[in-house]
C-alpha cells in the first residue's frame, strides 16, 4: 500500500551471509534471482496465494476499510 511516509517496503533480498542485500552473482546481476526464481509463474502464483492478504479495519465512522499487506521473500524461502 503507498501512503505517502508510513509506506512500508518489504524487500525481496536473499541476504549476504549474516547482513542485509544480496550476494555476488559471478553469472550476472545480484537481483537475477527476481527474475530467475521469484518471477517464474509458479513461485508468483505461490506468493499471491500463501502470502498476500486483505485487511478490513473499521474506522471511528463506522466506514469499512480494505487495505492490502504483504510478506517478505524470507518468509517463502524459509516455508
Amino acid at each position: 500500500k503507498l501512503a505517502g511516509k508510513s509506506t512500508k517496503f518489504l524487500p525481496f533480498n536473499n541476504g549476504d551471509g549474516t547482513g542485509a542485500g544480496n550476494t555476488e552473482n559471478p553469472k550476472g546481476y545480484k537481483t537475477a534471482y527476481l527474475w530467475e526464481d521469484v518471477w517464474q509463474r509458479d513461485t508468483f502464483l505461490d506468493i499471491i496465494a500463501r502470502f498476500i492478504h486483505i485487511e478490513s479495519k473499521k474506522s471511528k465512522l463506522g466506514d469499512k476499510k480494505n487495505d492490502q499487506g504483504e510478506t517478505d521473500f524470507s518468509s517463502l524461502s524459509s516455508t
